[in-house]
């Protein structure tokens, strides 16, 4: 399933956007979520906040630069340590969506795909694969930032995470619920993959009806148990053996 699962309706730049990039990327006219790919050097010495326009998301923004060709990389507050953790000082070249302009001037990139020669890779798998730990002690910590998306509570202790489709406890009709639910169980799915658990699991848990109850699975590193409510949405509870 794809990770990016909403985009902002595209739009043109404006003409002040077009001069205040002159020192950013050659000042492109890019549209606002227009595929666009940065390279350079990293640099997480200056973070900056940025909002995009008609949203009320902010993201924290390192730079990425070669030879005075400047990009800013627009993430999420709770993605950033692991973006520096991994990328520091280091050449990159990332793709991803085009945000706009920051208040110093420089264009703004949202990263979707990390570029390697010919091996292209999704951001958050790649940060993933290097935060996870090991299947038996699973860094569920690092999968609520990366992946959670609202949908996902950890344990302080860390060791259990819980899954809640429905956590606004939106109305089981409308088109926000069904959005909301393709969503949840998307990254459900995606969940299970990443955890080793079998592809049945996932399958049983979306059929699983309100008169089951309470259901229970044991795996060698993981036990999972779930049950659904048609008000609550499907609720799960992954805890480490």
């Amino acid at each position: 399933m794809n990770r990016i699962l909403k985009k902002v309706i595209a739009a043109c730049l404006c003409l002040g956007v077009l001069l205040s990039g002159l020192m950013a990327a050659s000042a492109a006219p890019y549209a606002i979520d227009e595929k666009v790919e940065c390279t350079g050097y990293t640099d997480f010495s200056n973070p900056i906040l940025f909002q995009a326009e008609e949203s009320s998301v902010s993201y924290r923004c390192f730079l990425i630069d070669l030879n005075g060709i400047k990009w800013r990389v627009a993430v999420m507050e709770q993605t950033y340590p692991y973006f520096e953790a991994a990328f520091t000082g280091k050449p990159m070249t990332f793709e991803g969506l085009y945000a706009g302009v920051a208040n110093d001037g420089v264009a703004v990139i949202r990263p979707v795909t990390l570029i390697e020669g010919e091996q292209r890779t999704n951001l958050m798998d790649y940060l993933w694969e290097l935060n996870k730990g090991s299947m038996d002690n699973l860094n569920f910590t690092a999968y609520n930032d990366l992946y959670g998306l609202g949908y996902l509570t950890v344990g302080e202790d860390g060791s259990y995470m819980e899954f809640d489709s429905n956590p606004w406890n939106l109305p089981s009709k409308g088109m926000a619920a069904q959005i909301d639910a393709i969503i949840s169980t998307g990254l459900l799915e995606d969940m299970n993959k990443d955890f080793g658990l079998p592809d049945w699991l996932y399958e049983e848990m979306v059929s699983t009806r309100a008169v089951d109850g309470r259901q229970k699975e044991v795996f060698d590193h993981l036990t999972v148990t779930w049950s659904y409510h048609p008000d609550q949405g499907l609720e799960a509870i992954y805890r480490k053996n």
